[in-house]
C-alpha cells in the first residue's frame, strides 16, 4: 500500500468530499483522523463505512473556532499512531449571499469558516512536521477562489485566501521538506449541490469542455496523490 504506516488529519468539507478523500486514503493504507463537529452523525458514518479497508479510520471531535482545539486534535493523532504525515483541509460551504445583501454577521462567519478554520488547522500541525523534516499539507478550496461567484461574495473570498494561504505556507516550510499544495474544483457532483435552487446557481455541463460535472469518486485520486512521499510537486502549486 502507498500510503501504509502513514497517518493524516482531514477536516472540514462537503461531507461527501470528505468521506471520499477520507475512504481513498485508508483504501491506500493510511491511517485516519476524521476531525469533525460535535455531533456530527455523518463522521461516524464514514468510520463505520472504512471498517474493512487497509487503513484505519477514527473521529475526533474538534473546534476549529479554537486554536487549542486544532493543536488538540494534532496530539491526539499522535498519541494514537506515534505520526503526522498529511494534512487534507476541504472548503466547509459555498452559499452565501450577492454583496447588496451580505451581512457583516455572514461575511464574518463564511471567512471563520472557510479560511480562519484552515489557517488554525495548518499552524497546528507545523512545529510536528517541521521536527520530522517531512509533511504534506493539501488544502481544498474551490473555483470561485479564482474567478469569483455571483452571490458567492464571502464564499470566494475565503476560498481566495486559502489559496494565498496555501502558497506562502509553501514557501515558508519549503526547507523542512514540507510541501503545501491546493486544489480548486470547479463544480463536483453532490446531494447538496442537487438541490441548490435551480436560479441560484445554474449548472451548464455544456460550458466544460468534456461535457459532464466533476466526480466526488475521482476527486480524491487527486488527493491522495499529493500527499504521497514522491510527489514532484513541492511549492506554490495550484491544482484547477
Amino acid at each position: 500500500m502507498e500510503l501504509a504506516g502513514q497517518s493524516a488529519i482531514v477536516v472540514g468539507g462537503n461531507s461527501e468530499i470528505r468521506h471520499a478523500v477520507v475512504y481513498a486514503l485508508a483504501s491506500r493504507g493510511a491511517n485516519v483522523v476524521l476531525g469533525s463537529s460535535q455531533h456530527d452523525d455523518l463522521a461516524a458514518a464514514t468510520v463505520a463505512q472504512c471498517i474493512a479497508l487497509a487503513g484505519s479510520v477514527s473521529a475526533e471531535e474538534v473546534d476549529l473556532e479554537q486554536f487549542d482545539s486544532a493543536a488538540a486534535l494534532v496530539a491526539a493523532t499522535l498519541q494514537q499512531y506515534g505520526r503526522l504525515d498529511h494534512l487534507i483541509t476541504c472548503a466547509s460551504a459555498s452559499g452565501d449571499a450577492r454583496l447588496a445583501e451580505l451581512t457583516t454577521t455572514q461575511w464574518r462567519a463564511m471567512l471563520a469558516l472557510n479560511l480562519d478554520a484552515v489557517y488554525r488547522i495548518c499552524k497546528a500541525v507545523l512545529p510536528t512536521m517541521k521536527r520530522r523534516r517531512y509533511g504534506r499539507i493539501v488544502n481544498i478550496a474551490a473555483l470561485q477562489g479564482l474567478g469569483g461567484g455571483p452571490g458567492e461574495i464571502a464564499f470566494s473570498a475565503a476560498t481566495a485566501g486559502v489559496l494565498g494561504l496555501t502558497r506562502s505556507i509553501a514557501r515558508e516550510v519549503a526547507p523542512w521538506g514540507i510541501t503545501a499544495n491546493a486544489i480548486a474544483p470547479g463544480i463536483i457532483t453532490t446531494n447538496a449541490l442537487c438541490t441548490r435552487v435551480p436560479d441560484q446557481y445554474t449548472i451548464d455541463a455544456s460550458l466544460i469542455p468534456l461535457r459532464r460535472l466533476g466526480s466526488r469518486k475521482k476527486l480524491p485520486l487527486l488527493h491522495c496523490s499529493l500527499p504521497h512521499r514522491q510527489h514532484p510537486i513541492s511549492l506554490d502549486r495550484r491544482l484547477p
